[in-house]
């Protein structure tokens, strides 16, 4: 029996599970029509991601907790996102605020 991954089946595209290539702890998680980030953070993104080579969205982000059995939603804001798959199952990944690049990263599968 052959189990095929996302990974193994699909290693051009941004969808899947990203842990960082520099062992930050680090994690993005990318499907279809959400992006999470850690443990807290989910966005969405202003249109469906597609199961190509590279991405460039607008993402409205999140953080959620739990405070008392409720769930509340903090620091909201708007993300540029640019992400493309390189070499080695690696994700180049660059964040923008306020058209400048807020950070940029490399991820690896997870």
């Amino acid at each position: 029996m052959l189990l095929v991954t996302p990974s193994l089946a699909a290693p051009n595209t941004v969808l899947g599970d990203w842990c960082s290539a520099n062992d930050s702890g680090e994690s993005m998680f990318v499907q279809t029509r959400s992006i999470g980030f850690n443990e807290h953070t989910v966005c969405v993104p202003d249109q469906p991601i597609t199961d190509t080579g590279q991405i460039a969205l607008n993402l409205t982000c999140a953080n959620f907790y739990i405070v008392d059995g409720e769930t509340v939603r903090a620091f909201e804001r708007n993300v540029w996102l640019m992400a493309a798959p390189g070499k080695n199952n690696n994700l180049y990944a660059a964040f923008f605020n306020d058209d400048q690049a807020d950070q940029t990263m490399r991820f690896k599968r997870c």
